[in-house]
């Protein structure tokens, strides 16, 4: 006969066996600074070390040389046999000793902690999250009535009122959304949940994000080729590039701009994630990390070269919203790691952070301006904010990329 018994919490462990009468008990202290600690900080969501960490599925304490040699996967592997192995001890002893026998179980996911059974158990946290995901899927004549959207030309306050509409029923899904259950399950599954669902909501986010934009875009037909020269570039940050100037040309009508083509300098000396845009070489400097988000707000400043009449009525609406403000010093650096002023608003739209106050900022040795490049940047990544708070701003925009 074999009896295992675990405890002490998480800075120790504990084993005891008994078989023919003979005992034997070892408690054992993980180094919390050791290799495998290391390791489970340096998670996705990092976490101290647990005493089940230095066990095998059969409770026996495993040699350091195992510990070390165990990649990230088996790793988690072992902590599942060793999870639902006692999660199953647990389960069988709460049973008996709150009902004297044991129950089949209420859910699929106690019925698989029952029975052990580790496929079983991922089936039903994938139903789990799977429900999750179908909550936010568009009704069919929901879909339909947005791709017919897109197919037509609209006015700019059609097209605000379309983007605020999305984000609502957004906020509704999210506001009526399922609970993802996990407190039944054992804490490896629970971590391995967690992360599943992180992926799911990025995914749900970006979803969203596309949907929110794909209001602004123009018919495939009337729309400007807008490209970045991106030959020779590393592929994350050419795909980024290249993801940057398809928005723009979906936005900006082709009878406005038929075409453009702008070269990309890589540049290490930037910010990371950072870009500028050099008037001199017509070029965008980049940071071989930089952010699609900052290649946009690049391409208005070319946009802003390329289009005079939105340039001089962007100039004339920063005058506009900033008569009578004061200067203000900027809550960040620029790309090229320098401090800057911004004219503070007084048209009433706050400007609480950095890329509110950017938008206004103040060039004391030429006349150049960050209108056009950070509003560009905020249809990209919050056109429902933009369309809601700064209504000006987003009809300037609009018509001066469609006039």
């Amino acid at each position: 006969m074999h009896i295992l018994g675990l405890g002490l919490g998480p800075n120790s462990l504990q084993a005891s066996s008994a078989a023919n009468g003979s005992v034997s008990h070892v408690t054992f202290r993980p180094n919390r600074s050791g290799q495998l600690c290391d390791a489970l900080r340096r998670l996705p969501v990092p976490r101290e070390p647990e005493w089940e960490d230095f066990i095998d599925a059969e409770g026996r304490l495993l040699p350091i040389e195992h510990l070390r040699s165990e990649s990230p996967e088996e790793r988690d592997q072992r902590r599942r046999k060793i999870d639902l192995m006692l999660a199953q001890r647990q389960k069988l002893f709460q049973h008996v000793a709150g009902a004297g026998a044991v129950l089949p179980g209420t859910t699929r996911a106690e019925k698989a902690i029952l029975n052990r059974d580790h496929a079983r158990l991922m089936r039903a946290i994938a139903d789990r999250v799977r429900a999750y995901q179908d909550h936010f899927r568009l009704p069919d004549e929901e879909r339909r009535r947005q791709r017919t959207f897109q197919q037509e030309e609209h006015g700019v306050e059609e097209i605000r009122r379309e983007i605020l509409q999305r984000k609502a029923m957004w906020e509704e899904r999210q506001r009526t959304a399922p609970d993802v259950a996990i407190d039944d399950l054992p804490p490896q599954y629970r971590r391995d949940s967690r992360q599943r669902m992180a992926v799911v909501r990025d995914q749900l986010d970006r979803q969203q994000k596309e949907r929110l934009r794909s209001a602004l875009y123009l018919p495939e037909a009337a729309q400007s080729d807008i490209r970045l020269q991106t030959a020779g570039l590393p592929g994350p940050v050419r795909d980024r590039a290249e993801r940057a100037a398809r928005f723009v040309g979906r936005i900006v009508r082709k009878n406005v701009l038929a075409q453009a083509e702008i070269p990309v300098i890589i540049v290490p000396t930037l910010e990371d994630e950072g870009a500028g845009y050099n008037e001199t070489l017509r070029a965008i400097l980049a940071h071989p990390n930089a952010a699609d988000r900052a290649f946009v707000h690049e391409i208005g400043h070319d946009l802003s070269m390329r289009l005079p009449s939105l340039d001089e009525q962007a100039k004339m609406w920063r005058k506009q919203v900033t008569r009578g403000g004061s200067l203000g010093l900027g809550s960040t650096k620029d790309s090229v790691g320098d401090r800057w002023f911004y004219r503070q608003r007084t048209d009433g739209v706050p400007q609480v952070r950095p890329i509110d106050q950017y938008i206004t900022r103040e060039y004391p040795d030429h006349d150049a301006h960050e209108v056009v490049s950070v509003g560009l940047e905020q249809l990209f990544v919050e056109p429902e904010r933009i369309a809601e708070d700064d209504q000006k701003l987003f009809e300037l925009l609009l018509k001066g990329f469609r006039r």
